[in-house]
């Protein structure tokens, strides 16, 4: 747990790449991702770890993020703010930090950074290495246009390669991911509030320490700073994409031959010209990429014991191999290779590496070595390859096996075994996989269906009876002086909406002399498609409201966030026209519980919890004012 830690997240950008989205009149980072702003996915992910001093710097537009999260309770945090008058660059105003700490090391991150990341992984290690800094590196499927950092093989940084530059050479895929790990020694020094590039003003001048790592990660990290990825990390976060990243759990993993699976075969390869993947293997990595398994190479490379090459030549080729990869939009979440060979006599040979060894395939060490470093279940990880040895590997460490008729296509004869799985390349390999994966074992969800259940009950227990009999109350005596009840939502909340004018006016209402009169705003969508194109999208609900509200009648919005706009406005006016409203929304209620005259606040942090119990109301008001409960 990182109690002492302090969090410092940069805030205080304009967001100019995200201005189609923000209309300049919300900063960025409240934004909102299926229903909550990105500084808030931070805050929660953070607070995980047990963290809770939190800073964040603002700037453009602050003051809605400060009326926002105030001082940070609701969110189980104390918030800080630095406030910047003027734009200091990403590190400008760390020189205000120095007063806060409680601890010599803090956490910054960039307020566009959306991330589910075990932090005490990589807290681990940067005080194993008394780092002046530390950042998460990680492969993504654009390093051409990336800020890439330069690792030694004990992960000291060694340089940086910004994304302006013209790249004449082969290089790694490692990304600067945004999250730092730093020590106070790091902005001691600093004498005022000043503007100051964070990496190449305080980090790079301190790389010729040797006291600067790199972390590198296969979590879920990913710049949001586009509409594009906003748009992307949106749907990874719907999909499950971001929890299921998170080295707490136990990853999935497809582990990879290199040659004759990836790259053509042509014997053992020595010269980086001679590198040539496969035809397939970028769409067959891609698609690795989007399914949750991690992708890992592990290979014999013996052209090292032999001396027929360096190391140094080895990783060349493999830089080669990302760069190729990252050209297609692909990536390799890590690569290890085995430099040995057991046997002796070859010319040139290096005897260092003529060993008899525990990584060498069909030994396991490569796939522990992985396993361990990555919290891979080896049980539900698979591996491909093109040679007896790499599936007889695969059977030794409890792996399912895919043999590809590419390169030796099982022909090496070196073991009499059969692989689980045939495929004609590593495409189909990776098809076949991600196919068949539901069928060829079950994924055990009892655990995680038991705690949504939990979640759910929770919420139900702690729902105000007391305001859902007012809300009750305001509805039976809208019916019988014949008055008019709109209701409203977006997305699942328009559906929410729809339901519950159907209920009211059919089921509530069949066997009543004075029916219910209940109209859905969201349903009427060329209306709304009109207003808008025409108007805005902000002013759908309320444009038809001027129209046909009169006094005494009722409006209700529902929202998660409580934060919608379009419903915001429509409370608003029916406030102007003395008509009764009704908020009903989740998380922290949102302004729409604040403007509204009635409220039923379902008090959770749960996007699908909170919609659940909203359609639930309906059917509790519906039991209860029809008569079926009698």
């Amino acid at each position: 747990m990182l109690k002492n830690y302090v969090v410092v997240i940069q805030a205080g950008g304009k967001g100019t790449r995200l201005k189609s989205l923000t209309k300049d009149k919300i900063p960025k980072p409240l934004l909102e991702i299926n229903g909550k702003p990105m500084i808030e996915w931070q805050i929660e992910n953070v607070r995980k770890y047990g963290i809770q001093e939190v800073v964040l710097i603002i700037g453009h537009l602050g003051n809605k993020i400060k009326e926002y999260f105030q001082d940070g309770a609701r969110l189980g945090v104390h918030l800080t703010y630095i406030e910047e008058k003027e734009p200091l660059g990403s590190a400008g105003s760390l020189y205000d930090l120095k007063s806060m700490l409680c601890n010599e090391n803090f956490i910054f991150i960039f307020g566009d950074v959306m991330f589910d990341m075990d932090l005490n992984r990589m807290v681990r290690f940067h005080e194993q290495h008394h780092a002046l800094a530390t950042l998460a590196v990680h492969p993504n499927t654009h390093p051409y246009d990336s800020d890439l950092v330069i690792l030694n093989r004990e992960g000291q940084v060694t340089g940086f390669d910004a994304k302006t530059n013209e790249r004449m050479y082969w290089y790694r895929n490692l990304v600067n991911a945004g999250i730092y790990i730093i020590s106070d020694r790091l902005i001691r020094d600093l004498a005022e509030p000043q503007k100051l590039d964070l990496e190449k003003d305080l980090i790079l001048p301190a790389v010729e320490t040797g006291e600067i790592y790199g972390y590198q990660t296969t979590e879920y990290i990913k710049d949001a700073g586009t509409p594009d990825r906003f748009h992307e990390v949106s749907t990874d976060q719907r999909n499950g994409l971001w929890e299921m990243k998170n080295l707490r759990h136990k990853q999935k993993c497809i582990f990879m031959d290199r040659d004759g699976t990836l790259n053509v075969y042509k014997g053992l390869i020595t010269d980086v010209d001679a590198f040539e993947l496969e035809k397939t293997a970028a769409e067959a990595v891609g698609l690795i990429n989007k399914s949750g398994y991690l992708a890992i190479v592990a290979t014999n490379q013996p052209v090292v014991a032999r001396g027929m090459c360096e190391r140094s030549d080895v990783a060349h080729i493999h830089r080669k191999m990302e760069v190729l990869f990252g050209r297609q939009g692909a990536y390799v979440d890590d690569i290890i290779f085995c430099p040995h060979h057991p046997d002796r006599g070859y010319p040139e040979e290096n005897v260092n590496y003529k060993i008899s060894c525990t990584c060498r395939k069909p030994n396991i060490g490569m796939i522990l070595q992985m396993a361990e470093k990555y919290h891979i279940d080896l049980s539900k990880s698979y591996m491909i390859g093109d040679s007896t040895v790499d599936i007889q590997t695969g059977i030794n460490a409890g792996l399912r096996t895919v043999l590809v008729k590419t390169g030796q296509a099982g022909k090496d004869g070196k073991y009499a075994v059969k692989a689980d799985f045939e495929a004609d390349t590593i495409l189909e390999a990776i098809k076949l996989i991600l196919r068949n994966e539901g069928s060829m074992q079950m994924t055990d969800y009892t655990q995680q269906i038991g705690n949504y259940l939990e979640m759910e009950k929770k919420a139900l227990e702690n729902m105000p009876k007391e305001d859902i009999s007012r809300v009750m109350n305001v509805l039976e005596t809208a019916r019988l002086n014949r008055k008019r009840i709109f209701i409203c939502g977006n997305g699942g909340s328009a559906s929410t909406a729809s339901h519950y004018e159907c209920d009211f006016n059919k089921g509530v209402s069949y066997d009543q002399e004075i029916k219910y009169d209940f109209e859905c705003l969201s349903d009427n969508v060329p209306m709304m498609m009109a207003i808008a194109n025409d108007i805005s999208y902000d002013d759908i609900f309320v444009v038809p409201l001027r129209n046909k509200l009169n006094q005494g009648d009722v409006v209700i919005g529902i929202s998660g966030s409580g934060n919608s706009e379009n419903v915001v406005r429509a409370l608003a006016y029916a406030n102007e026209t003395d008509a009764e409203t009704i908020a009903i929304c989740g998380y922290s209620g949102g302004k729409i519980k604040e403007i509204a005259k009635h409220n039923i606040h379902v008090k959770i942090d749960n996007m699908q919890i909170v919609e659940d119990v909203h359609l639930m109301l309906d059917h509790l008001m519906m039991y209860i004012l029809s008569g079926a409960q009698n």
